[in-house]
């Protein structure tokens, strides 16, 4: 499946926390626990998605896991190690059609984060 985070596309497909041995550490993860775990994370590296792709992909996951409409996310931070409560969220689901053409357009080196602001972000209320 795949997944937009903040401006790159991602494949959760291959993560499962049952056979990573992490089912029992995600089962009682609210939704509200995922994104304050993702707000931690883009506050200390606003950059997460692109220097540390594998725990974007397992964001990914859980959010995934625990909205299942939700296939996009971005998490905005104003700077290196601010605290996680200056993190700003949105959350979309995004048509199959419009994931597919992201992914290509990424795959094919034309994805940008300006790209993805105008056609994804703009669009969607804080």
């Amino acid at each position: 499946m795949l997944f937009l985070l903040n401006d790159a596309v991602i494949s959760t497909a291959e993560i499962s926390f049952a056979k990573d041995g992490l089912g029992a550490k995600v089962a009682p993860l609210s939704i509200d626990a995922v994104v304050r775990l993702g707000r931690e994370m883009f506050a200390a590296n606003p950059n997460l998605h692109r220097v540390r792709p594998d725990r974007a992909q397992r964001l990914a996951a859980l959010i995934q896991l625990r909205a299942p409409l939700v296939n996009a996310a971005c998490f905005s931070s104003p700077r290196f190690g601010c605290p996680p409560g200056e993190v700003t969220t949105k959350f979309a689901s995004l048509a199959v059609d419009v994931m597919a053409d992201l992914y290509r357009r990424q795959r094919d080196g034309e994805l940008d984060a300006d790209t993805v602001e105008r056609a994804i972000w703009r669009r969607v209320a804080a």
